[in-house]
């Protein structure tokens, strides 16, 4: 499950009842199985939806016979570098977009500050919605995990259209920075969702008639 059994809390608190199968974006989506927060759901006859920019992760989905939409997502739609570190040990490492890099991420005991750069196609949420997923239905699960760039994506996101029930949404500065988030602001400007719990450095918003 995920770094902070976030599968869990989705699972057992927003969508107990296992008959029931959802839609799960997954932005971010990284290894399909390894601190995976939407394997348990894949496995559970749930449609995942994953979107990966780092090749190393997504050519795993491909080898499992998953469907993968390789990209960055970002406020806008052109290409960028992906920055790969070297995390633990792990040889895929952590990911940022060149421009999401900032020193409280770089300077993360656990990273070592000589990423790998790979060149990357870049899309906003909106983009992928009306072309790559456009049949995606209604959305149950948003979980957007993009180091850094959670607000960034969010910009372009029309939320009060799409209107996931559960947002999962990974907020570093809520956690490093003592104001507050831009990410929480924003969440609470649409009028619809609320700030459920936190998980570490993710935090759960739940629409309101949910």
């Amino acid at each position: 499950g995920g770094h902070n059994l976030e599968d869990q809390i989705l699972r057992r608190r927003y969508f107990p009842k296992y008959a029931y199968r959802g839609v799960y974006l997954d932005v971010g989506a990284g290894d399909p199985k390894y601190k995976s927060n939407s394997w348990h759901f894949r496995q559970n006859g749930w449609a995942v939806y994953s979107i990966e920019p780092n090749p190393t992760q997504t050519a795993k989905y491909t080898e499992a016979g998953f469907q993968i939409i390789e990209c960055g997502v970002s406020d806008y739609v052109g290409n960028t570098n992906l920055l790969v570190f070297h995390m633990g040990g792990r040889e895929e490492g952590a990911t940022t977009l060149q421009e999401n890099l900032d020193l409280t991420y770089a300077n993360t005991e656990t990273i070592e500050c000589n990423p790998i750069s790979v060149p990357i196609n870049v899309r906003t949420l909106n983009d992928l919605l009306e072309t790559d997923l456009k049949e995606i239905g209604p959305i149950d699960i948003l979980d957007l995990d993009i180091e850094l760039g959670e607000y960034k994506a969010l910009q372009k996101f029309d939320i009060l259209k799409y209107r996931p029930k559960v947002c999962l949404i990974e907020d570093f500065h809520r956690v490093n920075v003592g104001e507050p988030s831009p990410i929480m602001e924003f969440m609470g400007r649409t009028g619809i969702y609320r700030l459920d719990m936190k998980a570490g450095e993710n935090c759960f918003y739940v629409r309101e008639d949910v």
